[in-house]
């Protein structure tokens, strides 16, 4: 679901936890009644930029003034691949053109079609298309934009004042499984690859790469959090709220 439908829900009050991004955070700055309960990825080594395998885009130079497709407009995507033009020093006819295309499917087969350059989605999917000889993962976002906060849980101020306890729960069980997850690699590959629909081998790789992003006790490195607050003032939140009334570490597992 979309960072926008996401907290329009936890507004309405129809969901009461969600997993969203770090730019998520300008719904906060916006009115969005809730708050960050949990840090629970870093840097995006998860996200990349994906070109087509037949494409004539083989290193990052190659992307100057290329037009990438992102999910929608303000979205993770979306900052990541503007922030990546910058920190590249490209601007201009040479910065990075994102275009809202939705949903992954459909910025895959907008690639595939040739109406796009580039697809800012994750390397599962690009080690899935490269295994079809389709698309490739060109460059991870991680490589560039660290420190950074890529995952947070959020939860609604509701939560937060009526039901304490099962925030504290909910976290408890969510570091637990990360814990589980990062000594038990065979255990968490059965589980996962019927999901993935990855083969074992490609399975083996995401897991190794990406299970170091994933953190253990759910805290706002200051650092990291220092970048989101760049990504908020980028998507035109003009003033960022004190960071107490953005998130909380008060509901972390001791």
């Amino acid at each position: 679901m979309p960072g926008a439908q996401l907290h329009q829900a936890m507004t309405a009050n129809s969901i009461d936890l969600a997993l969203g991004s770090g730019t998520d955070f300008q719904f906060i700055a916006k009115g969005a009644p809730e708050r960050g309960v949990a840090a629970f990825a870093g840097a995006p080594i998860n996200l990349a930029i994906l070109v087509r395998m037949d494409g004539k885009i083989t290193k990052v130079d190659d992307l100057k003034g290329r037009v990438i497709a992102v999910s929608t407009n303000g979205s993770l995507t979306y900052w990541l691949t503007t922030e990546l033009s910058r920190r590249l020093g490209w601007s201009g006819a040479d910065a990075l053109k994102p275009v809202a295309t939705g949903a992954l499917e459909a910025q895959v087969a907008t690639l595939l079609a040739g109406n796009v350059d580039g697809v800012a989605g994750n390397i599962e999917t690009g080690y899935r298309l490269e295994a079809k000889g389709q698309a490739k993962t060109l460059v991870p976002f991680g490589k560039y934009i660290n420190p950074f906060i890529t995952h947070v849980i959020y939860a609604t101020n509701n939560m937060i004042q009526n039901h304490p306890e099962d925030v504290r729960g909910f976290l408890k069980g969510w570091f637990e499984t990360i814990a589980f997850m990062k000594s038990h690699q065979k255990e968490t590959l059965a589980s996962t690859m019927p999901i993935t629909k990855l083969d074992e081998a490609t399975a083996k790789k995401v897991y190794t790469e990406l299970m170091p992003m994933f953190l253990d006790n759910g805290r706002f490195d200051p650092k990291g959090f220092a970048v989101v607050e760049e990504a908020m003032k980028a998507s035109g939140v003009a003033e960022i709220p004190p960071k107490d009334k953005l998130y909380t570490e008060e509901f972390l597992p001791k």
